[in-house]
């Protein structure tokens, strides 16, 4: 029901968030929630949350509940008489005062892990689907651009076959473009065959995908924030510190409550019955009350125990969620610088390319140099585009841990 109510909330604003994203290679939020809405992981948490509001009503309610008890007999005396007697009661134990509120309180806590489990569930299907939908982007413009390279290699090879035809070439040349031609078309496989890879994992984890994928667009890091205040941001807002440490705090609570029930409840009944031809009336109260023994003690321990592994799991969270925080913005502003470099160089090869290309046509360069600068060219160009691809998904991975991107997914649960 929650993550119906959400969907619906963001399919009414979806214009809004549409107007207020930056980022034009990203899925609007309205599409990401449907997909969500019928992602298996995500679904599995949702009925984790409803699990736990079951398992909270269930401790608020006590298990202990009324108990019904009826007896009948017959009495048979030594002159042949007899008498039909019964005995009937109700009972019922009773939680001594405050293990109700301790209860209430695990229940609670139950309610904050499921709903950390799916904070957490929707944080790491973002960013399979960023990571996804970002593949295919780039496999699309990877395939664009060999498009572009078999362009120029055909039109390369007409240019030689005219040349060879008019003896101002070898034949070696004419073999040398038709071989290019070859290869950079393999390219073009190549990258349509990635690209309809890329497309079919996207589809078969979210379903419905657009016709045409959006172009990249530029990586916008902040640089500003320093790098220890942006690692201590992530850290602060990571799901699954969060999940530690509502897990510890349900542990404490357990061994609380376990320490509370070595204290037995009590048991309260009336009952009333007939006796002697039904002459005796008999009404009556009963008290039992359980002698603890070892077991409520092992039980107590296990409790301790599960405290004390959950201090370890916490503190290992925090080391984890330390180191991953600091890989993860050193991805994102290395990648941006990446990206840059890689660009500048792809521009200076695909400049280089050109003027090679003219040289050739001046006669000043031979095919194989002419080649050699295009292929160059492509190496950079493809380069560029993996690292612009890669750049993009850690900056998307750090805003979507930072719950700066799709908020609303998330803190919506």
């Amino acid at each position: 029901m929650k993550r119906g109510l959400l969907l619906c909330i963001l399919t009414v604003n979806a214009n809004v968030m549409a107007a207020t994203n930056r980022q034009t290679d990203l899925p609007p939020s309205d599409a990401v929630a449907r997909w969500l809405n019928t992602d298996p992981s995500v679904q599995e948490a949702g009925f984790g949350q409803s699990v736990a509001d079951h398992e909270a009503g269930m401790l608020r309610a006590s298990p202990n509940e009324w108990t019904l008890r009826a007896t009948g007999q017959r009495r048979e005396y030594e002159a042949g008489a007899r008498s039909s007697e019964w005995n009937a009661g109700v009972e019922r134990t009773v939680r001594l005062p405050g293990k109700r509120a301790l209860d209430t309180r695990l229940g609670e806590s139950g309610i904050a892990v499921a709903d950390a489990r799916y904070a957490a569930a929707t944080r790491q299907a973002l960013k399979e689907l960023t990571g996804l939908w970002l593949d295919w982007c780039a496999a699309v413009a990877a395939s664009r651009l060999a498009d572009q390279q078999v362009e120029l290699a055909q039109r390369n090879h007409a240019g030689v076959d005219k040349r060879v035809k008019a003896g101002d070439a070898a034949r070696l040349d004419l073999n040398l473009a038709e071989a290019d031609v070859a290869d950079v078309e393999r390219l073009r496989s190549e990258a349509r065959t990635n690209e309809k890879t890329a497309k079919a994992r996207l589809t078969a984890r979210f379903g419905d995908v657009p016709a045409e994928a959006p172009a990249l667009s530029e990586p916008d890091v902040d640089i500003q924030t320093p790098v220890a205040d942006r690692i201590a941001l992530l850290v602060s807002r990571n799901p699954g510190l969060r999940i530690a440490e509502a897990e510890r705090a349900q542990a404490d609570l357990g061994v609380t409550r376990q320490r509370a029930d070595r204290l037995p409840d009590p048991t309260f009944g009336i009952f009333g019955g007939t006796e002697a031809f039904g002459n005796e009336r008999i009404v009556g109260v009963t008290v039992s009350v359980p002698l603890p023994g070892h077991y409520r003690s092992e039980k107590l321990g296990r409790a301790l125990s599960e405290r004390d592994q959950r201090d370890a799991t916490l503190a290992r969270e925090k080391q984890q969620v330390a180191a991953d925080a600091a890989a993860l913005v050193i991805a994102e502003r290395g990648g941006a610088e990446r990206w840059r470099l890689a660009r500048v160089a792809a521009q200076r090869s695909e400049e280089n390319a050109r003027l090679v290309e003219r040289a050739y046509t001046l006669g000043e360069a031979d095919l194989q140099t002419l080649l050699l600068a295009r292929r160059q060219s492509l190496e950079a160009a493809r380069t560029a585009l993996d690292a612009h691809a890669a750049a993009l998904n850690a900056q998307y991975r750090a805003r979507i841990e930072s719950g700066d991107l799709w908020a609303e997914l998330v803190n919506g649960s």
